[in-house]
């Protein structure tokens, strides 16, 4: 039997400029400030974004536990559009080695804020999706702080 896949939608608008949204998504120095949920910091970010480039990353929990995930850029179109694929590498966050993608869209408001739109597809329950949905939101709470 085939398993069902959820998807996961958030929405946020930073106020800031599209380009720095941007650098904050691709900039490893920057990324390692803010992407990982609250009582979570990264311990580990490699990678080349380009598309066709794979990445490893490692957060770590204030308790000590390591949530480690890899994956592939398959679309990098600056500074509008990140496309690449998410895996648990472990399974202290999530299920181990089901693939999911990530897609980011920025767009410029007229008031020169930037709307962004994530997308995480191939989640495989609800339960994962509403889990995923809380880490991410957590990430993009850090994220308005440093842009």
């Amino acid at each position: 039997m085939e398993q069902a896949e959820f998807t996961l939608v958030i929405e946020r608008v930073f106020d800031a400029p599209r380009e720095q949204v941007w650098k904050a998504w691709t900039d490893r120095d920057i990324r390692m400030q803010w992407l990982s949920p609250k009582d979570f910091s990264v311990r580990q970010d490699d990678g080349r974004i380009c598309a066709g480039h794979e990445y490893k990353a490692c957060m770590i929990s204030s308790a000590g536990k390591e949530s480690r995930y890899a994956g592939e850029y398959r679309e990098v179109k600056e500074p509008e559009k990140l496309v690449f694929t998410h895996t648990w590498q472990n399974d202290t966050c999530g299920v181990p080695y089901i693939e999911t993608l990530c897609t980011v869209l920025l767009e410029e408001t007229v008031d020169g804020k930037t709307k962004m739109i994530f997308t995480q597809a191939g989640l495989r329950s609800a339960d994962a999706r509403r889990s995923h949905n809380g880490g991410w939101s957590e990430c993009f709470d850090k994220l308005q702080a440093v842009v």
